[in-house]
């Protein structure tokens, strides 16, 4: 939009430039979509998706998990803190 000139301000000139590019956006993201899930069709994609392995819940998942949330607390509560400098 910039090398088309437009000039940035609080009117009303700018307000629709913004939108359009905010519509045309989503609409070619929109066609974008559909046009991906259409040649997904063709190849014969059923909605699916198979995998090799079935996944089974182990003892080091859950030890994964806790220590996961451990952490996320303990960053949090120093981020919370925010202790002074040394």
């Amino acid at each position: 939009m910039k090398i088309r000139g437009l000039q940035l301000g609080t009117n009303i000139h700018t307000y629709r430039s913004y939108a359009y590019l905010a519509a045309m956006l989503l609409v070619r993201s929109y066609d974008r979509a559909n046009r991906v899930f259409q040649a997904m069709l063709c190849r014969g994609f059923h909605g699916t998706f198979y995998s090799l392995r079935t996944f089974s819940w182990r003892r080091r998942d859950g030890v994964f998990v806790v220590a996961s949330f451990l952490a996320l607390a303990a960053l949090l509560y120093l981020e919370w803190r925010k202790p002074g400098l040394l």
